[in-house]
């Protein structure tokens, strides 16, 4: 087998933030931003004669629309509606077999712990949006945000039945954490590692993250 060569592409910054004067020097015919957190440095990107597109989904009908803008920007329009195809075939089919489910089972998403902060989502958030979907009760339904630090006090009072938790918390993190190891989810291993790719990320992929917490919500409900 061949393997492709590596191409090297020049990094421009990080979640934190970018270097304004090197995406600059760099004359993109398009700049793709996030929204809220970059308002800022987006306005200098404008400034400076720069084409800026933000097109981050906070909300899940929100994540068509991102393709559709992406996909204008790059001319290609026909495969941003084919993606936008798949997105409501997944969505109608999770819904579909959600509606059949006697029982829906309350679900927190693990995003980080510990000195991390107990990041997680909130009310009205694609990633709720998911979990309910495929027929679980988010436990955060009635925050304020669409992104927390919940207090772990109230974690534990909720105590849900299952946890989703991102691949970048460490199960052994997870079980010995304060407050975490209360919960019965851990002593009973209710809980379910997901790659945050598919689930953090409003994109395409979020079709994946729909099957995979379903596919999760099942195996619960067969257990128990």
């Amino acid at each position: 087998m061949t393997l492709a060569p590596l191409i090297h592409i020049e990094q421009v910054g990080d979640f934190n933030g970018f270097d304004i004067e090197k995406v600059i020097s760099l004359e993109p015919t398009v700049v793709f931003a996030g929204n809220g957190l970059q308002q800022a440095d987006i306005a200098k990107l404008k400034d400076a004669g720069l084409n800026v597109v933000a097109c981050e989904a906070t909300y899940f009908d929100d994540i068509a629309s991102s393709i559709t803008l992406i996909g204008s920007a790059v001319g290609k329009e026909e495969e941003a509606a084919a993606l936008n195809k798949q997105l409501e075939q997944a969505e109608t089919a999770v819904k579909d077999k959600a509606a059949t489910f006697s029982k829906k089972p309350s679900v927190y998403y693990v995003m980080g712990i510990g000195e991390y902060g107990n990041w997680t989502s909130g009310k009205g958030s694609f990633i709720n949006s998911v979990i309910e979907m495929a027929g679980g009760v988010c436990v955060t339904a009635d925050t304020e945000k669409e992104w927390l630090e919940y207090p772990i006090e109230d974690l534990v009072k909720d105590d849900p039945d299952i946890l989703l938790v991102s691949q970048n918390v460490a199960e052994a993190d997870l079980v010995a954490a304060t407050g975490y190891s209360d919960l019965t989810a851990v002593k009973n291993k209710h809980y379910y590692f997901i790659t945050p790719d598919i689930i953090e990320r409003p994109g395409p992929r979020i079709t994946e993250a729909l099957q995979t917490i379903q596919g999760d919500i099942e195996t619960y409900t067969a257990g128990k």
